[in-house]
């Protein structure tokens, strides 16, 4: 699996502030859209950035600085799908988008620009915020480490089911296998 390294609080927005679009100068690599990618909060914080969110965003940052916000730092923080890549039509500031590469021919552009810095905006669902994973990040796109995908694999299931329990009436051959 392939994992992108943010830094703080751009790692947490993207876990647990609905952040759907991750702003690069780049495009993903061939096969990127439609995969899994791990984010990984890097080493540094960006206070400044911090204080631009919380006033500029208008969204909820209660509870950032505790254990599960922004301090948490050289971690893989959640598990998400690259399902489009977009650049601005016009001002970059409204909708419309340029579609440059899409998971699927159903999936349309996002209609906010909310997130959207440019020049590429890599859109982003299925967001799954894990326990964290501590671990080394790099530059672009990278490997996750083979030693610990056994690990990585277990926290996002347990997530997952966290997330979406199996209901005590749901009938086990009427589940996907």
């Amino acid at each position: 699996m392939k994992a992108l390294t943010l830094i703080q609080p751009w790692a947490w927005c993207v876990a647990h502030a609905g952040k759907d679009i991750e702003n690069r100068t780049w495009l993903p690599h061939e096969g990127s859209v439609g995969s899994y990618i791990a984010i990984h909060a890097g080493k540094k914080l960006d206070a400044l950035t911090l204080d631009e969110i919380v006033k500029n965003k208008s969204i909820a940052v209660l509870g950032m600085n505790e254990a599960r916000g922004v301090s948490i730092k050289s971690a893989i923080v959640a598990v998400v799908r690259v399902v489009g890549v977009v650049r601005p039509f016009g001002p970059w500031d409204r909708a419309p988008f340029d579609v440059v590469a899409r998971h699927n021919a159903s999936w349309r552009a996002p209609m906010s620009a909310a997130w959207f810095e440019g020049p590429f905006g890599w859109c982003l669902d299925n967001v799954m915020p894990i326990e964290p994973l501590t671990c080394s990040g790099r530059q672009g796109l990278w490997d996750v480490p083979a030693d610990l995908m056994p690990e990585l694999r277990r926290r996002w299931l347990a997530a997952s089911r966290e997330r979406c329990p199996i209901r005590p009436f749901a009938r086990v051959s009427a589940l996907p296998r």
